[in-house]
């Protein structure tokens, strides 16, 4: 196998029973996850659904008792699949304790995953506020609450589903975003811890520190390396010599 690099959308809520049928199937000798040593225990906890009606609350929506149900509900639902990966491949390296599990995403700069994770949710708040004041965009979100909970979580997945096959795309996306002139524009409408996390998730320097990082443990067996989606195409290119087989996790199907 040598290097195997599978691409993950966060929110898959499919994401753990896929992921732990490619590990089951690949069967590496390490497993490679897009986290830093530090980042990793954030997972250790258990999930904070407090502040989930802050953030409904925060987009002015005015919703039903029924609808706010309904959103929090699926919420909580996308939320507790943050982390699959990190709960599989932890999973597997308990029954497998011969496999060797590392870490490869750069540290973060003053160690506070508490203020990060705070300030992503905030700029995640921000960013579903404006959204809503588009015309149409608040009765389109009403109209799928209405449909209640299974319809919605079949649309947040089916949007998930319908993101794996561009994953390509991505590697042209991602300069877009990283251009000063956005990030300028974002630190006049949004808090600046919130867009300086932003700035740290598309920080270029991440691929090029994974990239060593995955070349360095090649040496040393097969390996999974499982990144987000976003960094799939971008490794590919960076370890080209080295001929890895790069994977969307949809590959791997429930059945």
């Amino acid at each position: 196998m040598g290097i195997c690099l599978v691409g993950t959308i966060h929110t898959d809520l499919y994401g753990e029973s896929r992921l732990n049928r490619a590990i089951d199937k690949l069967s590496p000798t390490i497993l490679a996850l897009e986290l830093s040593p530090e980042g990793a225990s954030r997972f250790e906890k258990e999930m904070d659904c407090t502040k989930l009606d802050n953030q409904i609350d925060g987009l002015n929506l005015e919703l039903t008792p029924k609808q706010k149900e309904t959103y929090l509900e699926v919420s909580k639902k996308c939320s507790a699949a943050i982390g699959f990966e990190y709960r599989a491949i932890k999973s597997h390296a308990r029954v497998h304790p011969e496999v060797q599990v590392e870490y490869i995403d750069l540290p973060l700069a003053n160690g506070d995953w508490n203020n990060a994770d705070a300030a992503r949710m905030v700029f995640k708040m921000e960013a579903q506020k404006l959204l809503t004041e588009e015309p149409g965009v608040a009765e389109g979100i009403k109209s799928v609450l209405d449909m209640g909970v299974e319809e919605y979580v079949a649309r947040v997945q089916a949007e998930v589903e319908e993101s794996y096959p561009r994953w390509r795309l991505y590697e042209r996306l991602t300069p877009l975003v990283q251009k000063p002139g956005l990030l300028d524009k974002l630190y006049q409408i949004l808090p600046g811890d919130s867009v300086d996390e932003i700035k740290r998730v598309l920080n270029p320097e991440r691929d090029e520190h994974m990239a060593k990082r995955i070349r360095e443990l090649s040496a040393q067996g097969t390996i999974i390396a499982v990144v987000g989606l976003a960094h799939l195409s971008i490794l590919e290119k960076k370890l080209k010599d080295l001929n890895p087989k790069a994977i969307p996790l949809s590959q791997y199907s429930l059945l």
